[in-house]
């Protein structure tokens, strides 16, 4: 038994540390998936036009147009951005010429970065003010 004494302890710190890297990666990820709910949750805040972690409810067009574009980077929630664009271009507080252009041209991109047909999703009527 004694000969075998240092495999077996080579083998127990080999797998000290594999399981190390394990946990290591599964915290990382963790983690990751943490920091993507939190910028998640600011996005989707400045979008409906609150301020994040106040509740305050105030319409910055920019900040919710450059959320959107920022929204492009969580793959898993593309198929929301055009809706919400939509949404943004549909509401009456949106009178401004100007803006409409930008919001217009932010769908165009959307439109041709997203290449899907995820723009057909109905959004009549979500707007408060239009009812």
């Amino acid at each position: 038994m004694e000969k075998y004494l240092p495999y077996i302890t080579t083998l127990i710190a080999i797998g000290g540390f594999v399981f190390s890297v394990f946990k290591f990666v599964d915290l990382k990820q963790r983690e990751e998936k943490r920091l993507n709910y939190e910028n998640l949750n600011k996005l989707i805040s400045n979008i409906s036009g609150k301020i994040y972690n106040t509740g305050k409810v105030e319409v910055i067009i920019s900040e919710q147009i450059a959320s959107i574009y920022q929204l492009l980077e969580f793959k898993k929630y593309s198929s929301i951005i055009l809706p919400f664009l939509n949404y943004i271009k549909d509401c009456p507080i949106n009178t401004d010429p100007k803006s409409l252009e930008h919001i217009n041209e932010a769908i165009e991109y959307v439109e041709s970065k997203l290449n899907s047909h995820a723009g057909q999703i109905a959004t009549s009527g979500l707007c408060p003010s239009s009812q």
